[in-house]
């Protein structure tokens, strides 16, 4: 099949798109990406707390959406229609690594949308009627996501590595951490985001950058009080291989596989991630070609890399034929293997970095793409020159090297199987891998 595929050994220039970073304080920092072609502006806060600082499951990502439920003047439902009225979008989350609170508007509704994102910033409420109605739905949504072996597996998996790390926690909570949740808590929380955290605020489409700026200055005061950015790397060094089996009945196995991976600020990060491509990270990748192509074990399989700020894993994700799980397995450890002693031929090469780099410019023909990058770009402390420095870095890969980095981090060693499904027949299939259990 690859040979089938015109291969190009040229490779485009590339220099990432210019922003303008404005340094206001010690806490506040502007991103601003201007594109007068567009009708829209995109609009975020991206608070540094995240679930990582908490032991409580399902905090940060609870009480992130309670700051679209009331305000000192405003009920949740105001605050809805205001943003449907001029045909705007709220968005808030909260992840691991950061809570993002922001809009998408038409531009010149943008000042007023400010209005409105920064009410729900500094005044909301945390009613207690409004954090019960909203834990109703999510214990509901908890229920739903339950329901899926994938997400299972997810959740297994990553409580297995990090133990009792946040990061092992399911980011949404679960039915006794939510119904546990306190407006207290609520309160400790949102206390801790406007006192402790960074603020990065990112601006990207049409918008009067003077405007916003001011209006940044003028309203955006923070309590003050500690810095959230005091936690260490977290790698459990004593993870040895095992294998976890999970009851869900289904026909399928859904299967996760992991280990600890480089981080993002690792030199050897692009090579890792260039490597990642051939093994199971696009459509022509090797696991994909064997499982799905010649054994027709899955309808897909893929390897990817769970970034997060104090500790990054290597995960391999598939649903497979019940009956094939054990030899999936092995096949997938020997690839592991494979990859880690031999060096990638040169057509193959070529091919995972005609498709790595295709989508790498790719993801940056909108502002709002670009926005995007730079908003990884700050939850992960990276330098401003990061995106250059990676496609350079890129572009100067050939067999060679990239051999000293599949020998240093691809190997079957320290792995986390877990595999979803039926269990008396996954015990069957498994019972004589090592670490059983």
């Amino acid at each position: 099949m690859i040979n089938k595929i015109p291969l190009n050994s040229n490779i485009p220039e590339f220099t990432f798109p210019k922003y303008e970073k404005i340094i206001l304080n010690d806490r506040i920092t502007i991103y601003t990406l201007e594109d007068f072609s567009q009708i829209l502006t995109d609009f975020t806060v991206i608070f540094s707390v995240g679930a990582y600082k908490y032991n409580q499951p399902g905090l940060s990502f609870f009480s992130s959406k309670m700051l679209a439920k009331g305000t000192r003047k405003k009920s949740g439902t105001q605050i809805s229609e205001d943003f449907d009225r001029l045909g705007a979008t709220l968005n808030i989350s909260a992840d691991w690594d950061c809570t993002r609170v922001g809009f998408t508007c038409l531009n010149h509704h943008t000042v007023k949308c400010m209005d409105y994102l920064i009410d729900c910033i500094f005044n909301s409420v945390f009613k207690k009627d409004e954090i019960e109605r909203l834990k109703v739905k999510h214990l509901a949504d908890i229920e739903q996501e339950k329901s899926d072996a994938s997400y299972l597996a997810g959740i297994y998996l990553k409580k297995s590595i990090f133990k009792k790390h946040p990061y092992g926690q399911p980011l949404i909570g679960d039915n006794t951490s939510i119904k546990n949740l306190s407006a207290n808590d609520c309160l400790d929380w949102y206390d801790d985001l406007l006192k402790s955290a960074k603020i990065n605020i990112i601006i990207s489409g049409n918008f009067n950058k003077d405007e916003i700026i001011k209006k940044v200055i003028r309203y955006f005061k923070f309590p003050k009080g500690n810095s959230a950015d005091d936690m260490q790397s977290y790698y459990n060094k004593e993870l040895d291989s095992k294998i976890i089996i999970r009851h869900k009945p289904n026909k399928q196995t859904n299967l996760r596989i992991g280990k600890f991976a480089i981080e993002r600020t690792s030199p050897d990060f692009p090579a890792f991630q260039f490597v990642n491509t051939v093994l199971g990270g696009f459509f022509l990748s090797r696991l994909n070609r064997l499982l799905r192509e010649k054994l027709g074990y899955t309808y897909g399989i893929s390897s990817y890399i769970d970034a997060k700020k104090l500790a990054s894993l290597f995960l391999i994700s598939s649903s497979l034929k019940m009956e094939a799980t054990s030899d999936a397995i092995k096949r997938i450890i020997d690839q592991l293997n494979i990859i880690g002693r031999k060096k990638i031929n040169q057509d193959e090469f070529l091919l995972a970095r005609q498709y790595f780099i295709g989508t790498f410019i790719r993801s940056l023909e909108t502002t709002r793409q670009v926005a995007s990058l730079i908003k990884s770009q700050v939850i992960f402390n990276l330098k401003d020159d990061y995106y250059d420095d990676f496609y350079k870095k890129i572009k100067n890969l050939t067999v060679d090297n990239v051999f000293d980095v599949q020998k240093k981090y691809f190997n079957s060693r320290n792995l986390i199987i877990c595999a979803v499904g039926d269990k008396k027949n996954l015990e069957h299939q498994l019972k004589d891998f090592p670490g059983f259990y």
